[in-house]
């Protein structure tokens, strides 16, 4: 693995799970932080996307978690009508019905 370098000190007990994780996986402690860091993350928008996406998406992370809860609702009313058939609008056709 390449990257870089960054000295954390973590509780003797943090890192006591982390060496047991490694040898059962077969894998150093180094991969295992990183792997875990990166799944701590929140997702980041696609670069490809158009700036103006790419905030409005990045911005979600900040939202309250009513907001969360009222996307998470939408989320599986999507998926409940994709499930049925329905056929869903894409992403452009959302932007294009956006006033």
């Amino acid at each position: 693995m390449t990257g870089r370098t960054n000295t954390v000190t973590v509780p003797e007990d943090v890192y006591t799970q982390l060496e047991t994780h490694a040898r059962s996986s077969a894998r150093s402690v180094d991969d295992l932080v990183a792997q875990t860091l990166a799944h701590g993350l929140p997702p980041t928008a696609e670069p490809d996307l158009p700036l103006a996406v790419q905030a409005e998406l990045n911005a979600m992370e900040q939202l309250s978690d009513e907001a969360d809860a009222l996307m998470v609702r939408k989320a599986q009313a999507y998926a409940i009508l994709h499930h049925r058939g329905y056929t869903l609008p894409t992403l452009d056709e959302l932007h294009a019905q956006t006033p």
